[in-house]
Formats: C-alpha cells, structure tokens, sequence
C-alpha cells in the first residue's frame, strides 16, 4: 500500500507511520511526505497511491491550507474523497468541510496513533 502524506511537520508523525508499517504492514507501507502545498504536483499524477493524509494545518510557507490542497485533490486531480484521510487538531472540522463545499471525509483527529492510521487505511474498519 502506498500513502501520499501532506503534512508540514512530518518528523512529529514519522514514527506513527513508522510503526503502523512495521506492526500492520509488515514493513511493506511506503509513504511520500509533501510538506509544500505547492510541490503537491510532483506527487500527484507522477505516483499512484492508495490514500492521501491531508494536514488541515500547514505552513505559513504553504500556498494553500489543507482545504485548498483538498480542493485541489478532488477538483482538480481527480481523486475521490473516499482516498482522502484528513489530520486535524480541530474539533469543528465537518463543519468547516462544509462550509468549504467539500465532502465528508474520514477524519483523524491529532495526536494520531498507529491504530488509528491502520484503521484509517483499512477503510475504517475496526482492528
């Protein structure tokens, strides 16, 4: 399985995904990180992947929040919101979604764990 993960602070979530790969995956999850809301089409269209984490947050550096890289995955590449996992600190994110005209997407809410990125990437199913 291969993840894009969008996402500014990665090195605070490299060992979350570090172990879900190895306790889950048997070491076999490969992830590219793009912390740049503007390098997002080096990624995109370039590599397949299986699902995307989107950080709501990024850096001021960052062209666009991670609504506008939603946006721009959905509208623009192509992928479907169901491919779309969204990382977050903010307990009023469905209705932001909303607002935004986006769809419901499956929420992680921070500080994640490697339980909940496998159950993420399982489809939301339980463990």
């Amino acid at each position: 399985m291969r993840v894009l993960i969008v996402e500014n602070e990665f090195a605070e979530l490299k060992n979350v995904f570090e172990a879900a790969s190895l306790y889950y995956f048997e070491s076999k999850l490969q992830y590219d990180v793009c912390g740049l809301s503007q390098h997002l089409k080096d990624y995109i269209g370039v590599t397949y992947y299986d699902y995307i984490f989107v950080d709501i947050d990024l850096s001021v550096n960052s062209a666009k929040d991670g609504y506008g890289v939603i946006f721009d995955l959905i509208y623009d590449y192509g992928v479907s919101s169901g491919n779309i996992i969204v990382m977050t600190g903010h307990n009023k994110i469905h209705e932001e979604l909303k607002i935004k005209g986006l769809p419901a997407l499956q929420i992680l809410s921070k500080p994640i764990d490697m339980d909940e990125v496998y159950y993420a990437l399982n489809g939301g199913n339980e463990l």
